[in-house]
């Protein structure tokens, strides 16, 4: 199994280590340093559109939006914006000097299918993890542009992009060693291909997400993944 601990460390200390040791010191070439003054305009930009876009999603959880198409209407189109401004203006980020108009369109149409997945997955999901979700998100929407390929939001992407706040966050949270422990295991067998019981919602969750990777990737088919 690739995520036992003694699989992990022949990985990363005799493989990755060796290669880690003999890379450069020296700042890579190719990339430009942050300055201070862009750090705290970028920190700026995502504070003031985080709160937007805090205040944004908690919309949803109101009676007008639940039952006046016309509101839902109007979240979509806000939801559209504060997309396209986090992807176009972000400052470090700096998308907008890389990518065309057209995959940047792309992108936000992408994004927006995530959004509307991660509502109907956990309504209650905070901006928060959200947030952690997209930046995953991102990174494969990248990604595909640097290789060439169609955006594509797929269940497999938004099963490993919800993962990470779903898994992080409950192993960084107070729950006991045994909880934790638990868990863990839990998630491993999943991944093994064996028979598990989720006890609560929570784990209920985190087998969807895993379920919805296979059924992109079959265990059959993809045995690569699995091993």
């Amino acid at each position: 199994m690739i995520f036992e601990k003694e699989r992990i460390s022949d990985i990363c200390f005799k493989n990755l280590k060796p290669l880690w040791l003999s890379t450069s010191k020296e700042f890579p070439t190719f990339l430009k340093p942050v300055s201070t003054d862009t750090k705290i305009i970028n920190e700026t930009f995502i504070q003031k559109n985080s709160k937007k876009m805090s205040k944004h999603w908690k919309k949803l959880n109101t009676n007008k939006m639940q039952w006046i198409p016309y509101y839902r209407k109007r979240w979509s189109r806000k939801t559209e914006t504060l997309l396209n401004q986090f992807i176009r203006e972000a400052p470090i980020l700096n998308i907008r000097s890389s990518l065309s108009s057209d995959a940047l369109s792309d992108i936000g149409t992408e994004l927006k299918k995530f959004l509307y997945a991660a509502r109907q997955f956990k309504p209650d999901l905070s901006v928060s993890d959200l947030g952690q979700a997209l930046r995953n998100y991102l990174v494969y929407a990248i990604f595909l542009e640097l290789i060439g390929k169609n955006q594509n939001f797929t269940p497999a992407i938004f099963g490993y992009s919800m993962l990470y706040p779903i898994t992080d966050n409950y192993i960084d949270s107070d729950r006991s060693h045994d909880e934790k422990c638990a868990y863990n295991m839990m998630i491993r067998d999943k991944i093994k291909g064996e028979p598990v019981s989720p006890v609560s919602l929570h784990d209920i969750q985190t087998c969807k997400l895993l379920s919805d990777i296979e059924a992109v990737y079959p265990r059959d088919a993809e045995t690569d993944i699995y091993s």
